[in-house]
């Protein structure tokens, strides 16, 4: 296993990639080849490449790993040293995905996404971001808050949490129309703000990037 891995200003980015299937890892590993991106490190678990993974600049992090470690602390372990964890997540696997970016996650790249979402978004960590770009709770704090009721944060609480509409409508005691609607609201006034939330997954990364939900502890 490769042991360089880079977190120098303007150097290669230093990529790990941890997910227990190895066809997946040997994918990654050609794809990134072909495009001249160096994986600095795979493994099966986090424990197995935990030296390189503490100085990776990123980690793409599988949400569900074989050895039953829970994503929350993982994704929590490598952001506090500084790295950035890109959550990889299976089409069942939406709470898990939800809760690693409530754990800090940047982004969730699922595994039925084409290769080029990965790299692009690999070079998009990379790449120096644009002042007025918005990604973070810092910047949204810059921009303002986008404006949600009591209500509607509420509805974003029982979202993180893993409930669908009726399991919400049931606890709030209101029809699954009225959900419909907050959730309508919610979006547009992301979508206003120019952060578009289409998506389960991304209406709690918004959420999530302006503070108005912790995630799951």
């Amino acid at each position: 296993m490769e042991e360089h891995v880079s977190r120098v200003p303007g150097g290669p980015l230093g990529v790990v990639v941890v997910d227990d299937y190895p066809s997946i890892l040997l994918g990654i590993q050609e794809a990134a080849r072909r495009r001249s991106i160096e994986i600095a490190a795979v493994g099966s678990s986090l424990t197995e490449v935990r030296c390189q993974a503490a100085h990776a600049d990123v980690v793409l992090l599988d949400v569900l790993l074989a050895d039953g470690s829970d994503v929350r602390t993982n994704v929590r372990q490598l952001t506090e040293r500084g790295t950035s964890v890109l959550a990889f997540a299976g089409p069942t696997d939406v709470d898990l995905a939800t809760a690693a970016l409530g754990a800090g996650a940047r982004d969730v790249i699922w595994k039925h996404d084409p290769l080029d979402r990965l790299f692009d978004r690999l070079a998009s960590l990379r790449a120096p971001r644009h002042p007025s770009e918005s990604g973070g709770a810092e910047d949204a704090a810059d921009e303002g808050l986008v404006p949600l009721s009591q209500r509607e944060v509420e509805v974003l609480h029982m979202v993180l949490g893993g409930l669908v509409t009726k399991q919400i409508a049931r606890a709030l005691q209101v029809e699954t129309s009225t959900v419909k609607e907050y959730l309508k609201r919610i979006r547009r006034k992301y979508a206003a703000q120019g952060r578009p939330a289409t998506t389960r997954t991304d209406l709690v990364r918004r959420a999530v990037e302006d503070g108005l939900l912790e995630g799951p502890r």
